[in-house]
């Protein structure tokens, strides 16, 4: 390779950078959006200092068995540094993660172009241009969780061109050096192509098309089969292994399974018909790009569902006939399109499936075929090269080989496809906007009203969150999570009737699952049946267990309040112990801390160990300054303890004060521990004051027992008296 000739080729690969910053950069400012939590911000794996060797030991360690791509955000999470969010939380930077996923695309399109370069196919430049720049890609790459697509597409790419080179495949029409037409490929590429092929399987298993991917682009240049099939046979059995995992994975841990894929064989053949189709009149007319597509009805019953097998078989045929005319090359290439598309056909359960059949990033991989097709065909076009005589392949548009024609249509197109890039990096700016936009364009989105009902919660909008899941309850009322959520809901509104509704439909249509018995355990600690919250909290922690899913901290804690309630405290101790423990292990669920805290407070206290108790409100109030139980309890220990030294006036009047000031005095727990504490520092007429208010809000909220014992300590204000008990808390509180 001349000077000259090698400056062109690393100003063109350079070129594939700046036309991948033009189209992507707009997503370098975007934040975190769905599933980054999972993946990033709240993994634990990332934060705890034996993570990295769990990430590739540990298949429950990580959202799915991918340890090249978390592994990846291991060493990232230790660069890019932290930031404050909306919501006050300290998370990791979103910046570098987009960069990280910017280049890596840029890595992706430069590898295409050098294996579609090895193979001698014309417009190999081309090629990859277009697919550096289309406006599908963005999906993947502004998403950071497809770090997945990512990677695994440049380690198989990595794998292809190594095997190409062992097999000796030059870069010239066709070219097989002669001496290797009928030798083994060559031990050490073939051995760095299968341990290439193995880091790209560990970080998405779709990729194990490859195998036969490459099979067919011998059989299409000529090259001797006989020679490839124990390599490639050795290189598939791999990827069948590892992504049967996968597909085992995604059914059992994921969350793919529920009524969302109960199709049949037939059903299933239907969609696997028309997913093909439907990607590449995407990729043909790049418009309408949606987060969540609308998920078609499958019905074998309507005859116009039955035209996607015939034209899909029937294009394989017409092709296999005309092989002769029109070259093997379209059917190699729509062979390798429908083959990469199997992982998410429809055969297997895919998780996001359940919210539509098809998504952009589905079709990353496959979406190389296509475009190695069209830049070939295009550059076999006399218009296209700069001379009749030229022969191809031609490559970049530096190589002197295009036409004005081309290099100008070329142009236009390419910046055409990077504007429509750039404007869709707006959907995934953060996740409020990205599910917004998704429920503008796709109004039968639920999983969009799910995730929004989420966020308003977390920012205590709960008003806009109800809105959400009504709406959502409307579309599809048997989703799991979000009936265990409203429920959630609709417990902090104080509607617990309706929350009863919720949890007990979860329970009635999954039994079997952690989040509908610790839903239920939850509406039967508000309605005051402790034994059945500890027994539904315990079935949730033992179906976590044969899983191996869920939160088990949440679990833990809620089995501590029911203990704490059934006035077992010793039990109730050892829970709240072990949530802590989860949550200092697993580094997640730290904003369930506080209350844990202040509930063991409460409860040492309740047993007797009263300076312990305070000790732990204390860390509670540390960590959370309005936290209301700890607050409460603190004011109740220093106004009514039996014990004089615990008793301090004024602080409990501090303490009650600011609990409702945070509660806008609509608590009438806080306004009984504020009058209690008015009355220690000899202010009973306040006292008499908020324990009316106390006595009000409790009948209002139907709590009749909490209203008589609150009326009894009205009655010893009144006469100028204070309360006292041996714990310092009333005993039906």
């Amino acid at each position: 390779m001349s000077g000259n000739h090698k400056a062109k080729v690393w100003a063109e690969a350079g070129l594939l950078f700046v036309l991948v910053f033009l189209a992507f950069g707009a997503g370098l400012s975007n934040g975190w959006i769905w599933d980054d939590d999972q993946y990033i911000t709240e993994n634990p794996a990332l934060r705890q200092a034996g993570g990295l060797s769990s990430i590739w030991t540990d298949r429950q360690a990580t959202p799915q068995y991918y340890p090249m791509v978390h592994s990846s955000y291991w060493l990232e999470y230790r660069i890019w540094g932290k930031e404050t969010d909306a919501l006050g939380r300290e998370v990791p930077a979103p910046f570098g993660y987009h960069l990280d996923n910017t280049l890596l695309h840029a890595l992706v399109a430069l590898l295409f172009w050098r294996v579609l370069r090895r193979l001698g196919l014309a417009g190999a430049w081309f090629a990859a241009a277009m697919f550096a720049v289309h406006p599908v890609m963005t999906e993947s790459v502004a998403w950071v969780t497809e770090r997945k697509n990512l990677l695994s597409a440049f380690f198989m790419l990595a794998a292809a061109w190594a095997y190409l080179k062992g097999s000796g495949v030059g870069e010239k029409p066709g070219e097989t050096t002669t001496e290797s037409k009928d030798l083994p490929v060559s031990g050490p590429y073939l051995t760095l192509a299968i341990a290439l092929f193995t880091a790209a399987l560990f970080s998405k298993t779709v990729v194990a098309f490859l195998p036969g991917a490459l099979l067919l682009i011998f059989w299409w240049r000529g090259d001797a089969l006989r020679r490839h099939w124990v390599p490639l046979g050795v290189m598939l059995a791999i990827g069948i292994a590892l992504g049967l995992h996968t597909a085992w994975l995604e059914a059992t841990r994921v969350g793919a399974h529920g009524s969302e894929f109960d199709t049949n064989f037939v059903e299933r053949s239907l969609i696997a018909a028309r997913v093909p189709w439907f990607y590449l009149s995407k990729l043909v007319l790049p418009l309408n790009l949606h987060f969540i597509y609308p998920r078609w009805e499958v019905s074998a019953g309507d005859p116009l569902q039955w035209l996607f097998p015939v034209l899909t078989n029937g294009l394989l045929v017409f092709l296999w006939l005309w092989r002769k005319k029109l070259g093997l090359a379209p059917l190699i290439a729509v062979l390798i399109f429908g083959g990469a598309l199997i992982p998410a056909s429809g055969y297997f359960n895919v998780y996001p499936m359940q919210f539509s059949w098809v998504a952009d990033h589905f079709q990353y991989h496959a979406s190389m075929a296509f475009f190695a097709l069209l830049a070939a065909w295009l550059a076999s076009r006399t218009w296209f090269r700069k001379s009749s005589e030229a022969e191809a392949p031609i490559d970049g548009p530096l190589q002197a080989a295009w036409s004005p024609v081309a290099m100008g249509g070329g142009a236009a197109l390419l910046a055409v496809l990077a504007f429509l890039s750039f404007r869709q990096c707006a959907l995934y700016e953060n996740a409020d906007v990205l599910w917004s936009k998704t429920l503008e364009r796709n109004p039968q989105a639920w999983v969009a009203h799910s995730n929004l009902a989420r966020f308003a919660m977390e920012k205590q909008d709960l008003e806009t969150a109800e809105n959400h899941y009504r709406q959502l309850s409307e579309i599809k009322d048997d989703h799991l999570n979000s009936m265990v959520d409203y429920s959630l809901l609709l417990l902090s509104i104080g509607r617990l009737p309706q929350a009863k509704e919720q949890s007990e439909r979860a329970l009635e249509l999954f039994p079997q699952t952690w989040e509908a018995q610790l839903a239920g355990a939850r509406v039967a600690l508000r309605e005051k049946n402790p034994k059945l919250a500890k027994e539904r909290a315990s079935r949730a922690l033992e179906l976590s267990a044969e899983n191996m899913v869920g939160r088990r901290e949440e679990m833990e804690a809620t089995l501590g309040l029911a203990y704490s309630d059934l006035g077992d405290y010793e039990n109730a101790l050892a829970h709240y112990e072990n949530a802590i423990r989860l949550i200092q292990s697993l580094q997640r669920g730290t904003q369930l801390m506080p209350q844990i805290l202040a509930k063991m407070g409460e409860a040492l206290a309740r047993s007797g160990e009263t300076g312990q108790a305070i000790q732990r409100l204390r860390q509670a109030l540390q960590m959370q300054s309005n936290n209301v139980p700890a607050l409460v309890a603190m004011a109740w220990i220093q106004s009514a303890h039996q014990q004089a030294s615990f008793r301090q006036g004024e602080q409990a009047v501090r303490f009650g004060e600011q609990a409702a000031m945070v509660t806008q005095r609509q608590d009438p727990k806080a306004l009984d521990a504020l009058a209690s504490a008015y009355a220690e520092s000899g202010r009973f007429p306040r006292a008499v004051n908020f324990a009316e208010n106390a006595v009000r809000l409790f009948e209002l909220a139907g709590m009749k027992e909490e209203a008589e014992s609150a009326g009894k300590r009205l009655e010893l204000y009144n006469r100028g008296r204070v309360f006292r008990s041996p714990t310092g808390f009333p005993e039906n509180q």
